[in-house]
């Protein structure tokens, strides 16, 4: 007798690979078959069979089914599981196979921060389909699979859920201090502002291909003014040192020191500029290795150093000046900018007014920033403000409430 396989060839009749089979499942169940029950389930087999030439193996499975439940209940329960266990791990495949042929040729536009065309995107999204089914198949009962299937509920980033976290925020300013150890290299802590842009930018990109969702860095403002004070000593040690060698007098002048001062900011302004720049081109052009260009958000606005007002200064002026070949020029979707709103900073007639006017400016052209409000009446991030002088960072969500909506149009800002 022989077996009609799967694929149509045929085999011999081999009664072990049905004991090795429905030893698996007994196992499963907790039960030992003995070597009576063994022979017992070869002589139904063959009594079911009969005097057959040929049998399909699904019939042979339904044959070995009806048999076992005539010696063991719960064996024959775990070897129709382990069956269905393996049915459905075929149909999770070949609905991953079916994924992959339409990213070749259909494309996917689920995410608009995912490039189907390219090679690497479309590894990842083949991966994401498969962790999508088995999020569904081992995490989700029964109940939940029926009310997403029938449209009563939407879980959202399945395919991610299994095997990394949500948003992130990410305390950049402690990772820098110090320095850190990553992948097989040890960094140290930058010492200019030009090289604290490039760390932060390396650090940001691979933390955002290790979590799903976003990855925001809260108070950039504070962040950069650190690195900033650091460029500046800098860049005054340049022109003393530029000026004694020249005319080799060694004096320090009230005029001088006037000289070096603006030499030196004239420099770090030029250097975050630079360094915004660097970060608007690899946050929107390199893809993360999830396979998307990664959702990166900063908050910034209320660091009342002169760095600090100057990093909020650069942030939306970059933004508005866009990014492209010249005639070209566009505003570029990341870092998504949330503008930290405090009535006592930003109100009319106070000190960093001026950062606001241009922030509304930034948005009359770009539709960036979104604003926090810190001077709300009611929420748990103004009162976590006021009362601690903390501030809770977010995606970005939108939150003026404070700022009355005549005065966002009759705005400080033509």
């Amino acid at each position: 007798m022989r077996v009609v396989k799967k694929d149509g060839s045929l085999a011999e009749f081999n009664p072990q690979k049905i004991i090795s089979a429905v030893e698996k499942s007994a196992n499963r169940a907790m039960y030992e078959l003995t070597d009576e029950d063994k022979e017992k389930l070869v002589q139904l087999v063959r009594e079911k069979i009969g005097d057959k030439d040929k049998v399909d193996i699904a019939d042979l499975h339904i044959i070995v089914e009806n048999s076992l439940d005539e010696i063991d209940e719960k064996t024959a329960k775990a070897y129709r599981h382990y069956r269905d266990y393996k049915t459905e791990f075929v149909r999770i495949l070949d609905s991953v196979w079916k994924k992959a042929k339409s990213l070749e040729y259909v494309g996917d536009v689920s995410n608009a921060n995912t490039d189907s065309t390219l090679v690497a995107t479309q590894r990842s999204l083949t991966f994401g389909q498969l962790n999508k089914e088995l999020y569904q198949k081992f995490f989700l009962n029964q109940a939940e699979r029926d009310a997403i299937n029938d449209g009563y509920i939407y879980i959202h980033d399945m395919k991610d859920r299994l095997s990394t976290l949500n948003c992130l925020l990410l305390d950049i300013s402690n990772v820098l201090k110090g320095g850190f150890e990553c992948g097989n290299l040890y960094y140290n802590e930058p010492k200019t502002l030009d090289v604290a842009f490039d760390v932060i930018s390396d650090v940001t990109m691979i933390v955002a291909s290790n979590v799903y969702g976003g990855t925001t860095l809260p108070e950039i403002d504070t962040v950069l003014a650190y690195y900033a004070e650091k460029s500046y000593q800098m860049y005054v040690d340049e022109y003393w040192k530029t000026v004694w060698d020249f005319t080799g007098n060694n004096e320090v002048t009230a005029e001088g020191s006037k000289k070096a001062d603006e030499y030196a900011m004239k420099k770090v302004y030029r250097d975050m500029e630079q360094g915004f720049q660097s970060w608007e081109y690899i946050f929107n052009t390199v893809g993360s290795s999830r396979g998307d260009y990664p959702f990166i958000a900063c908050s910034f606005g209320i660091d009342q150093s002169r760095f600090g007002k100057m990093a909020t200064e650069v942030i939306l002026k970059t933004r508005m000046g866009g990014q492209g070949k010249k005639g070209l020029k566009r505003p570029v979707l990341f870092p998504k900018l949330t503008f930290l709103y405090d009535e006592e900073l930003h109100g009319e007639g106070k000190p960093m007014e001026y950062l606001f006017d241009i922030a509304i400016q930034c948005s009359s052209k770009t539709m960036y920033p979104d604003y926090l409000s810190l001077s709300a009446s009611d929420g748990y991030i103004p009162s976590m403000y006021k009362k601690y002088g903390k501030v809770i960072s977010l995606m970005g969500k939108i939150a003026v409430a404070h700022i009355k909506p005549c005065e966002l149009t009759n705005v400080r800002c033509t």
